[in-house]
């Protein structure tokens, strides 16, 4: 719609972090009022974010559902449980029938609250170390009633868990048939309406039917039908190329612009991320069983998938569709994978064996799991990165509020609580030191538990402290009884949280807006100083690396002018010689940059673009590396490849790092 596209464009990333996700409706529709959307990204329950943000984009671009952005701004509230609720967190995260009992141990736990836990485990610990106790105190005379009472209470709470063990034991062996998780997603006794999706369905019969009614679809009219059968559209479940297929305002030098979404997952059998929609890595096939899906996704998102199939097996397995046919609950549902709590998702490639060795035939399949993006990558910060940002891209990141914050909003009232729980750095020039993220000194489980995140987030935690990154990046603070994996939040706490999020989009807003801050061109600036110094010394390592032979052998213009004029090379040659002659002009002009450079050095005595002797004259600090990375997948992939211009997580080679 034409008041959609006079909004200026950016994008967007939002971070994982389970119920957390409820800060980001108020975000989103602080964002919406200001900006149109054109990447969305994220991981986790940021991906459930990023997914209906998508949604709400198409819907109100191509008009057909305009209010979208003013009912996602209403979606906390209807997952709260509370009055003007349509389902609510207990009823999302219902379990499989095999663990009904252990998901209701599960949520009396969590109803407990964190203090009464604390008295339960320290209750417990003292009625241990007396029994364990009694045995000495026996053996010098000491006795009494209260003493047998403790060795016989121990020994009962013994039998008890004894008991409890057995049978959770037999219990816990059927969670890897059920995904590694207690909660499937999709509840298979739902209606085929919208209404039952939203108010009776699970988290993935919810999310699909919230993202469908974001586009202005409907819920469960996909036919039952082998490849190639012919769907309504409105009927359609909503596909990453339908998102593509937006018609936006001209940004940059592309004179349309689409919408895009980018997922992470993780598939744990092979020890890879994932990027949604392009799941499929070179030569990397992936196929799926109906019947397993049908689990985890709701009826019609496994029927359109197998309409849109390219290839049934005759073992009953279908190809994965081509990714501008994926549906974008799919996408959702493998992000938000949480081990233990939420199933994984089972997709089957070939086993393929080792490289250059025969291939069986049939090659046979082996299940992949796909679990939560958040495992190799919670905040995708640098997704949608370019060397020279076209438009802002936001990130939301999520944190648990320090001992001191938590302290300091006790007592005050919303407005004010918000004032220290959501925050963005200062734009300057100085170095930011990094925050305190972890204390466990004392807990054993804290430090394992620091180990595994320090894992996950390491990298991105850098990028956070990098310029040109942080100067776009809110962090919404929450405290200990706040989202994560509080899974009985109570309304309130909902409502606050989306509030919270709200502050953060005006945040946002306010530095980057055109008439009221200068973000955005302070980052531009910052960005380009930062981008050229990382070239200039990349170009200078190319320069020094091509003339410079090193263990014997002979330098890179002699190999090349070997490979062109006396031989065929082993692999990868160039495609004919007007390519091959073309490649060389272009490696002699990139020389030549090069060359240029080392003179200007030469001449200042420093580095061009940055002068680290100059305080003031300093690139920012610390300084930006380029460094090659795979991307996963084909870049111009013939199956579903983006549209020229659309920006994607994994568009290049060369990635910033800090």
């Amino acid at each position: 719609m034409a008041d959609a596209n006079a909004k200026p464009p950016c994008d967007i990333i939002l971070r994982g972090g389970i119920t957390s996700g409820v800060i980001y409706p108020g975000t989103i529709h602080g964002l919406a009022k200001t900006y149109r959307f054109v990447n969305v990204g994220g991981a986790s329950a940021g991906a459930i974010a990023a997914g209906v943000t998508a949604a709400a984009e198409y819907g109100r671009q191509t008009g057909s559902r305009p209010d979208a952005f003013d009912e996602l701004a209403k979606l906390a509230t209807k997952v709260s449980g509370g009055p003007g609720s349509e389902t609510s967190m207990r009823r999302l995260f219902s379990p499989d029938g095999r663990f009904r009992r252990l998901n209701g141990l599960l949520w009396a736990w969590l109803g407990l609250g964190a203090t009464a836990r604390r008295v339960l485990r320290y209750l417990f610990l003292a009625v241990l170390a007396a029994a364990l106790l009694a045995p000495l105190l026996a053996l010098f005379g000491v006795g009494g009633t209260w003493l047998m009472v403790t060795v016989v209470a121990f020994y009962g709470v013994l039998l008890v868990g004894f008991v409890a063990y057995r049978r959770l034991s037999r219990v816990l062996s059927e969670l890897p048939e059920a995904g590694f998780g207690l909660c499937p997603g999709a509840n298979p006794d739902v209606e085929a309406t919208m209404a039952a999706h939203k108010t009776d369905g699970w988290l993935a019969d919810w999310l699909h039917a919230t993202i469908q009614d974001m586009a202005g679809r409907v819920v469960g009219q996909v036919p039952d039908g082998e490849p190639g059968t012919t769907v309504p559209l409105t009927a359609q479940p909503l596909t990453v190329g339908d998102l593509w297929s937006v018609q936006g305002a001209a940004d940059g030098p592309d004179p349309t612009r689409r919408l895009n979404l980018s997922l992470t997952t993780t598939n744990l059998s092979h020890q890879l991320p994932h990027n949604f929609p392009f799941l499929e890595r070179p030569e990397g096939a992936l196929y799926f069983c109906p019947r397993e899906l049908r689990r985890v996704v709701p009826e019609d998102v496994v029927r359109w998938m197998v309409v849109k199939s390219p290839e049934r097996r005759a073992d009953g397995y279908y190809r994965l569709p081509p990714p501008a046919d994926l549906p974008v609950l799919l996408g959702v549902r493998l992000s938000l994978s949480f081990p233990l709590l939420i199933a994984a998702v089972p997709l089957h490639a070939p086993d393929l064996g080792r490289p250059g060795e025969p291939r069986p035939a049939p090659v046979a399949l082996q299940r992949c799991w796909f679990s939560d993006g958040g495992i190799t990558s919670n905040f995708p910060i640098s997704a949608f990165d370019s060397p020279l940002p076209s438009r802002p891209t936001f990130c939301i990141n999520l944190a648990e509020a320090t001992d001191e914050e938590t302290a300091k909003v006790a007592e005050l009232d919303a407005a004010a609580r918000d004032d220290i729980l959501v925050w963005m750095p200062p734009v300057d020039d100085r170095p930011h030191a990094p925050r305190l993220r972890s204390r466990f000194e004392g807990s054993i489980l804290g430090f394992l538990g620091a180990v595994s995140t320090t894992a996950r987030n390491a990298h991105e935690n850098e990028l956070v402290l990098m310029p040109g990154y942080r100067d776009r990046i809110v962090e919404i603070a929450t405290r200990k009884d706040e989202g994560g994996l509080n899974l009985a939040m109570p309304p309130a706490t909902i409502e606050a949280l989306s509030r919270r999020g709200a502050r953060a989009a005006t945040e946002l807003t306010e530095r980057f807006n055109t008439v009221n801050g200068g973000g955005w061109p302070v980052q531009r600036w910052v960005r380009f100083r930062s981008t050229m110094d990382a070239m200039e010394r990349m170009l200078q390592a190319f320069q020094t690396a091509w003339h410079r032979p090193t263990q014997g052998a002979r330098n890179f213009d002699d190999v090349r002018r070997q490979w062109s004029a006396e031989a065929e090379p082993a692999c990868y040659p160039w495609a004919d010689e007007a390519t091959a002659a073309a490649a060389d002009r272009a490696v002699g002009q990139v020389l030549v940059l090069a060359d240029s450079l080392a003179a200007e050095r030469q001449t200042l005595g420093d580095r061009v673009f940055d002068r680290p002797g100059d305080v003031a004259g300093a690139a920012p600090r610390p300084p930006l590396d380029l460094k090659m990375r795979p991307t996963g997948r084909e870049v111009d992939a013939p199956t579903g490849a983006p549209p020229q211009g659309v920006a994607t997580a994994d568009a290049g080679t060369v990635k910033a790092v800090g």
